[in-house]
């Protein structure tokens, strides 16, 4: 049976601003997760031979703000909104009315989604109700496929909030943006899916899915719950033994300053947004809700 779906014109649930600038410049703000949401990970992206297809990438995004370094706001305050990645960029937010300038200091956040969230796109249903059932700001499900063929089902649900601030263009490398005199502005949040399966959070890191595919139990979906089976120091590969890279040497996997004990840990330290671009970034910071 074909899972119910919510398909609205977006007309009808994009936020607009609830302050008046007094002006005619319009943002419109938009979700992408890049080729990886339609075509995947190719194995030749992966140091251990993997590939990976995504079914969903389901995202909550709220709190997208528009501010001057001389104290002027755009009082923006969308509503909360889950959009689907897969397999194409989705609009989220269109804020009419706004001045034409320079907005230097601009963010974001993504969190776990209240009850009554809207929905974009094709955001399906069943899947948004269980992300606000379980607490989830982002849900990705989909297939690990490793070099004999063998398919190994994932579904990683994320219990964390994330705020992203002072947020850096890639297309320009300049802070914010600006809304032009009767013109339509455009900003992207780039959703990047290589960090999900990224063994560093230093430079020069691998992607790695072995590690994943390694705690399947043949019938049910890979959760963030069975990485806890993965302690970073002793990552074991699928014959169950160390994994080791092409040379033979031990996977040293590289936590976030904070530290993390284990392949779950790690994962939901990761931070998955760029702005307008891989080349755009943010400062942020992850809170996450449970053990």
């Amino acid at each position: 049976m074909t899972p119910s779906r919510i398909v609205l014109s977006l007309t009808l649930f994009l936020a607009a601003s609830c302050g008046d600038t007094g002006g005619d410049s319009t943002l419109v703000v938009r979700a992408f997760a890049l080729e990886e949401a339609r075509l995947g990970i190719a194995p030749e992206q992966t140091a251990d031979g993997f590939a990976v297809r995504f079914d969903h990438v389901i995202l909550e995004l709220e709190a997208f703000y528009a501010r001057t370094t001389t104290g002027e706001d755009a009082a923006l305050d969308p509503a909360p909104v889950l959009v689907e990645l897969v397999p194409n960029a989705a609009e989220v937010f269109r804020f009419d009315g706004l001045a034409a300038r320079r907005w230097d200091e601009v963010g974001f956040a993504s969190a776990p989604p209240p009850a009554g969230v809207r929905l974009a796109n094709d955001v399906d249903v069943a899947l948004a109700e269980q992300m606000v059932a379980e607490g989830w700001s982002q849900l990705v499900t989909g297939t690990l496929v490793g070099t004999d063929g063998a398919e190994y089902p994932f579904a990683f649900g994320f219990p964390v909030a994330v705020t992203y601030r002072s947020c850096m263009s890639g297309s320009d490398r300049t802070l914010g943006l600006v809304t032009p005199v009767n013109g339509v502005a455009e900003a992207e949040v780039t959703w990047h899916l290589t960090h999900l399966f990224f063994d560093s959070f230093a430079e020069d890191s691998s992607l790695r899915a072995e590690p994943f595919a390694a705690v399947f139990d043949g019938a049910n979906p890979i959760t963030f719950d069975d990485l806890r089976m993965q302690p970073l120091a002793d990552i074991r590969g699928l014959d169950g033994e160390p994994l080791t890279d092409d040379r033979g040497n031990p996977v040293l996997y590289i936590p976030p300053a904070g530290g993390a004990e284990t392949l779950r840990e790690h994962v939901l330290a990761s931070r998955f947004a760029h702005f307008n671009g891989l080349e755009g970034f943010c400062n942020s910071e992850v809170t996450v809700l449970e053990d």
